[in-house]
């Protein structure tokens, strides 16, 4: 986590957000079939914690189940 304060740890801080999307990368990958989209935000502010987000929005489907 870095405080994102001047033009180095703003580098730092963008660095470390696609190290984590790497570090991540299988698990998020990981249901895609049944994936529609997935959104990734990050949010750098001064004084703040580096916040990433990763959100998958999933596709809903109805199979039809036989009822014995």
């Amino acid at each position: 986590m870095l405080i994102v304060k001047n033009k180095e740890t703003c580098k730092d801080a963008i660095i470390s957000i696609g190290q984590e999307l790497i570090k991540r990368a299988e698990d998020i990958s990981n249901d895609i079939e049944r994936v529609s989209s997935i959104e990734i935000s990050a949010k750098l502010n001064p004084d703040e914690v580096v916040n990433i987000d990763v959100k998958k929005n999933y596709i809903a489907k109805f199979e039809k189940e036989e009822l014995r």
